[in-house]
């Protein structure tokens, strides 16, 4: 009710629609809440409940990513 009378701080908006998400709730209510949940996750903003939560995908994806820094040696580079 907060949402709709008053508004929300960013944070606040973020976590109330990954509550909805994550519960259910957001594909019960009206036909707003659901369009509004399904842009917030195809912005990475929400996740879906099946899908690790944004922080969490963020630390997988820099222990998976360790990438070496500098040039490419000749062997690397494909060259002869």
């Amino acid at each position: 009710m907060l949402y709709e009378s008053e508004g929300l701080y960013e944070e606040e908006l973020i976590e109330l629609f990954q509550h909805l998400v994550d519960s259910g709730e957001a594909w019960r209510l009206q036909g707003f809440y659901g369009r509004h949940a399904r842009d917030l996750i195809e912005m990475g903003i929400v996740t879906r409940p099946d899908e690790p939560k944004a922080t969490e995908a963020t630390i997988e994806d820099k222990k998976k990513a360790k990438l070496k820094r500098g040039r490419k040696s000749i062997k690397q580079a494909g060259a002869p």
